[in-house]
């Protein structure tokens, strides 16, 4: 008897289409819209009469596929085929297309057995209905039935095109000027090239700025610096694949319907999976390395302004030059940054003209129409400041990074001035001033402990706030400072093997602790306040502390093995559009996801197919966002504002082991300059 019950159940759920009611009691109570009313009875009378469109907008219904007692809760159609009918005018009847929404409706169920299975009963149907039925009219369709008693339209999708709109006219003109000058500029690049000359007139400058091939070169360039860190090239690709690999269960758990959900809270709570359900500390590790880097490069120049300013004894002309360098270190910085996110929030835009899916309003809502409204957010860096509604959301890191950078400079030119017990001083009041923050704001709001790729049943995410302001995320970036100060004045780690290999063990059992500590929450036991409050403030900075160790041993030679990994020459151009991939690499994430039109069978197999595609594909476009936007406006800066040789002072003067001071975009533009990197990104 119950399973007769089931069985009748099911049934209802694949006949569950706009057909199974009676038109003619719906429009008798003139609830619905009289045109979706005539298209509701036309699509019926041409169902009696087997007519093939009526047959295929019925087979286009969301229809119950496997999976159910195992927790699927989806009635995926066939968007394709619905987005593609054309019902032409019959007597009164309007003509229609085919229209696919996505309904979320609440039963009322009292089977035994299925309620065994999920003690749930809210579905989401797909149904494909007549273009000229409104959102309501669905519901109140749906309601009639007397078994759904909740039901709400998500989005509904449709095969009307739209007209390009203002911004998208002005992006597609400047794609085409660009691609103009990229083209003009390789050929003449080229011509130069073959006739053994250089560009001399600026105009020619500014042209082979542009040159694919020049820029190629500069990114495939693997000659660097023995004073140079170069461990932080694989420790930034290293970071990037871990990103990459939790955006990719993030989201594609989170957008695209699965056939078997309770396989994913079983994979969640196997230990080696907390490695990339976890991942959210990889974010400290471009953050730690920005802080090491930021010292790191420009600490002698600091020093050198501090040492041509000291006979004076004039102190306003002193700060006044200060001043002065960092007022053009944060313009510089921002140019070399905003034609990367320029490009980006341009491709945002127009990226609803990509494709369609089912899911294609997220692409027009979320990611294009946000970054129509915007966009002036991202240029300005201050969307981190605004959770709730962002244009790219990821590129909170590019922001904190460059508010970080604004206050690095602040303390940096305590720690190049005789004065640098205050300005370490300061860096720790400014660390535990964070971490008390963190804490504070981790127990009132009562958050859980961490952001995990997948929440486990009944968890809630952190505070959005603890994860994207600066003010609880700069620990790892002043650890990297006082590290990258310590590594520019050449101070080594002073180790026996021993000591080295004992605190080898004791970072990697932290990371791993760090890494794995989320075992026991997914495992039905969730984090207590107090645990919770210290793991959120205290996880990320220890994080930056272990890794800040690895990268000072390698570079002290105590870890020459590692250091060699690390330093593979194959890492280095990878390294020099780590930051484009990160830009671009969630875009590509949403427009497959978007317009994904099955349900997904979650295996760690997939999963893995699923990250090497998204991996290998943002790489092969952030080597062509580098080549197109990165490097050009960065040959332009040297064009337009050739940089002043700085005078040479003596030995002393020079911290032992600094490189020429450099800032962002790692680019070696020629043997005397080296250009740091773009932000290594989360």
């Amino acid at each position: 008897m119950a399973n007769g019950k089931l069985l009748n159940l099911c049934y209802f759920f694949i006949f569950m289409t706009l057909s199974s009611i009676s038109c003619e009691n719906i429009l008798s109570e003139k609830i619905i819209d009289s045109r979706c009313n005539e298209s509701l009875i036309l699509y019926q009378t041409a169902l009696s009469n087997r007519s093939t469109w009526a047959i295929r907008m019925l087979d286009a219904q969301g229809k119950l596929g496997p999976g159910l007692l195992d927790g699927s809760k989806r009635l995926i159609g066939s968007y394709d085929e619905c987005v593609n009918l054309h019902v032409a005018s019959s007597g009164s009847v309007d003509s229609f297309d085919g229209l696919y929404c996505s309904v979320q409706v609440v039963f009322n169920i009292t089977d035994d057995i299925l309620l065994s299975y999920s003690n749930k009963t809210t579905f989401v149907t797909e149904l494909c209905v007549p273009s000229t039925c409104a959102p309501s009219d669905i519901e109140i369709h749906l309601l009639k039935t007397q078994t759904a008693t909740e039901a709400r339209t998500l989005y509904c999708e449709g095969s009307n095109s739209k007209a390009l709109d203002a911004s998208e006219i002005i992006i597609i003109c400047i794609f085409v000027l660009l691609g103009f000058s990229i083209i003009l500029g390789t050929f003449l690049d080229a011509w130069f090239r073959t006739r053994g000359e250089k560009a001399i007139k600026k105009r020619a400058k500014i042209l082979v700025s542009f040159s694919l091939y020049t820029n190629t070169l500069k990114i495939m360039n693997t000659h660097q610096k023995n004073s140079n860190i170069n461990c932080i090239n694989g420790l930034k690709v290293l970071a990037m694949i871990f990103i990459v690999l939790g955006h990719t269960y993030n989201f594609q758990l989170m957008m695209i319907p699965t056939v078997n959900p309770q396989s994913i809270q079983r994979g969640i709570k196997e230990l080696w999976f907390q490695a990339f359900l976890n991942f959210s500390p990889w974010v400290d590790t471009f953050f730690l390395t920005s802080g090491i880097l930021m010292v790191f490069t420009s600490l002698r120049t600091f020093q050198l302004i501090h040492l041509k300013y000291k006979e004076n004894g004039n102190t306003i002309i002193i700060i006044g030059r200060f001043m002065i360098r960092c007022v053009s270190l944060v313009a510089r910085r921002y140019w070399r940054l905003t034609p990367a996110v320029g490009f980006m929030i341009c491709l945002y835009i127009i990226s609803a003209r990509f494709s369609s899916g089912p899911n294609w309003a997220f692409m027009e809502n979320y990611v294009s129409n946000s970054c129509k409204r915007l966009w002036w957010r991202n240029l300005l860096y201050v969307t981190n400041f605004f959770p709730g509604d962002m244009c790219m959301g990821h590129t909170w890191y590019i922001c904190c990074e460059f508010q970080f950078y604004i206050f690095g400079l602040l303390l940096i030119t305590y720690l190049s001035s005789s004065f640098v017990v205050i300005g370490i001083l300061l860096v720790i009041i400014s660390l535990i001033t964070s971490l008390i923050s963190t804490a504070v704001v981790a127990f009132l709001t009562s958050s859980s402990p961490t952001w995990l790729a997948v929440e486990p049943n009944g968890t809630e995410s952190p505070a959005l706030i603890l994860y994207i302001w600066p003010f609880f995320r700069i620990g790892p970036y002043l650890i990297g400072m006082i590290v990258g100060y310590f590594m520019a004045e050449g101070v080594e780690l002073r180790l026996s093997k021993r000591k080295n290999a004992i605190s080898w063990m004791i970072c990697l059992l932290i990371l791993l602790s760090i890494t794995f500590a989320s075992y026991r929450w997914t495992n039905g036991d969730p984090a207590s306040i107090p645990e919770s409050t210290a793991y959120a403030t205290f996880h990320r900075t220890v994080w930056a502390i272990c890794w800040a160790f690895i990268i000072w041993s390698c570079h002290s030679g105590h870890s020459p093995l590692v250091d060699r990994i690390l330093s593979w020459k194959a890492f280095i151009p990878l390294s020099r559009i780590t930051y484009q991939c990160y830009l671009i690499h969630l875009l590509f994430i949403y427009i497959h996801e978007s317009s994904n039109r099955t349900a997904f069978a979650f295996s760690h197999y997939n999963m893995f197919i699923l990250f090497a595609g998204y991996l290998t594909i943002s790489y092969t476009f952030a080597y062509i966002s580098a080549i197109c936007f990165e490097y050009p406006f960065a040959n332009l800066e040297l064009v337009l504002f050739p940089k002043r040789r700085t005078p040479e002072v003596t030995q002393t003067a020079q911290p032992v082991g600094s490189t020429n001071p450099g800032f962002v975009g790692s680019m070696i533009f020629d043997k005397e300059e080296q250009i740091e990197s773009t932000p290594k990104v989360c």
